[in-house]
């Protein structure tokens, strides 16, 4: 249950209320004086009408199988009238398979997965591979007097292409200019929340908390090169055993306009750990990161959590055991400016895992289908419609605060942005309460 804007008392998450908030307090905002938390509310209110603008886009978002089934439905309409509907059924049973299972599926499923070149081709589905209309083959209401072949109906969905329909869509939506803009600023200036809250608690020193601070000052992106600290910035991503690009950055900059050497800093947004890594050199920042993924740390968890669905499995049971410094923890060069690259990372993840649900003609080749209707990967293809957009949504509405009032709140994830607002509002003015009264021991309600 989310906080109230009245006084009523919410819930908390551990049984010993008076305890767990004293804890939090002493623990995760001790170095929070007064002037700091007003800086820190200061940067709340102004990344505060960006995180409502996403909550705003991401409420209608429409899911796969709703956008799918109504782009589905209009094209069956005109071409068939009112004589089949994407829950109708069809046989797909290639003419020379030995299997002995009745491949039927919905219309739906099987536009949204879609049909190879070869599979259009004349005869390569059996005679009988078509709509069923019998009404005892048809276990569902509905049945109607309209039969079309699999190879028609292959064509149907090669031409609807319902994949690269929902691409579009979700392109239309969040791929356009205000959005990125919006989602760069806010990247800012989460970074800069995450910067007040790990120094709160003492998970940064307070000279990194001082270059993040004048890293994330103002409103424009920073690029390669860019003079910061009297030295030329330089941004890396960051990339795992050869193939898994994590959502992390590697930035090399001076901490201080005094300083005479770089300094490596590995930061990884939203992390439940401590969110920025610094060593001396690049050979340390590959031994941190080493040491985090033997470890089992929470961070190998948070990269799986981000990659691509069909990427986790592979990433979480990659070989620790003989891990290359060289060979499998890499950096390359950013492309793109800093904020403009960690706002893109949500939506890149999203695209990928859409086209599991939905796949564009363009891939339909590629070895990742080719066991979609199997009835195991069709399952996890269902299970992942199901989930998309709320993980999509949970992953861009999570910010550097989270895991703050996750210490004395329960159910953060499902909060809007203004929720998560006023409860950290009513931590830190407990905080300058307990300040006040010389550190007693809180026992004011939330």
């Amino acid at each position: 249950m989310p906080p109230s804007t009245t006084d009523t008392p919410v819930k908390i998450k551990h049984l010993h209320t008076a305890k767990t908030i004293e804890h939090y307090l002493s623990e995760k905002l001790a170095n929070a004086d007064k002037r700091k938390i007003t800086e820190y509310r200061e940067t709340l209110e102004q990344a505060h009408p960006y995180q409502v603008f996403f909550d705003n886009l991401l409420a209608p978002l429409k899911t796969p199988d709703d956008f799918c089934r109504q782009r589905l439905q209009e094209a069956l309409q005109n071409k068939y009238n009112s004589q089949l509907n994407p829950q109708d059924l069809i046989r797909l049973q290639p003419r020379h398979s030995v299997s002995k299972a009745m491949p039927l599926y919905t219309l739906l499923d099987a536009a949204m997965l879609n049909f190879t070149d070869i599979e259009t081709a004349a005869h390569y589905f059996s005679d009988d591979s078509e709509t069923l209309t019998d009404a005892q083959d048809i276990p569902t209401e509905g049945s109607t007097n309209t039969r079309i072949g699999a190879r028609q109906f292959a064509a149907l969905s090669r031409m609807l292409d319902l994949g690269v329909q929902y691409q579009n869509y979700i392109s239309r939506t969040f791929n356009v200019s205000s959005v990125k803009l919006n989602g760069l600023r806010l990247a800012k200036l989460n970074m800069k929340l995450a910067a007040y809250g790990k120094y709160f608690s003492n998970d940064i020193h307070q000279s990194l908390w001082f270059m993040l601070k004048n890293l994330s000052r103002g409103s424009a992106d920073i690029a390669n090169g860019d003079n910061f600290n009297n030295a030329p910035l330089q941004l890396y991503s960051v990339q795992l055993f050869g193939k898994y690009l994590v959502d992390a950055v590697l930035i090399t900059c001076r901490l201080t306009d005094q300083s005479t050497q770089n300094r490596y800093l590995i930061y990884v947004p939203n992390d439940t750990g401590p969110g920025f890594y610094l060593n001396p050199d690049e050979d340390n920042c590959r031994i941190t990161l080493a040491v985090e993924l033997l470890g089992q740390s929470s961070l190998r968890k948070v990269f799986a959590s981000r990659l691509p669905k069909t990427d986790q499995n592979g990433f979480l049971t990659s070989n620790l055991s003989s891990i290359s410094f060289i060979d499998d923890i890499t950096f390359h060069p950013l492309k793109q400016r800093l904020f403009e690259y960690i706002a893109s990372r949500h939506l890149d993840t999203f695209l990928a895992d859409a086209k599991q649900c939905a796949v564009p003609v363009a891939d339909i080749s590629s070895s990742n289908h080719q066991q979609r209707r199997e009835p195991p990967e069709l399952q996890q293809r269902r299970m992942l419609c199901e989930t998309l957009t709320d993980d999509f949504s949970r992953r861009l509405r999570t910010c550097a605060t989270d895991a703050l009032i996750s210490e004395v709140f329960a159910g953060v994830e499902g909060w809007t942005s203004a929720e998560k607002l006023h409860a950290i509002h009513q931590l830190l003015d407990l905080k300058e309460k307990a300040s006040l009264a010389g550190d007693g021991e809180p026992t004011a309600a939330l």
